[in-house]
């Protein structure tokens, strides 16, 4: 593999990885904001 297409890659994968997270967040917001329970969840989960 080259070195350019492996650093591409890498730069892919840390955007995908971000997204993720990003929607990961969103969704957890989301679940806190409907649900009271999830927000005790996210606190210790958090920490």
């Amino acid at each position: 593999m080259d070195k350019i297409n492996f650093l591409l890659t890498m730069k892919l994968l840390k955007k995908l990885k971000f997204l993720l997270y990003l929607f990961f967040m969103s969704f957890m917001l989301f679940m806190v904001n409907s649900n009271p329970v999830y927000h005790v969840y996210l606190i210790t989960f958090s920490s």
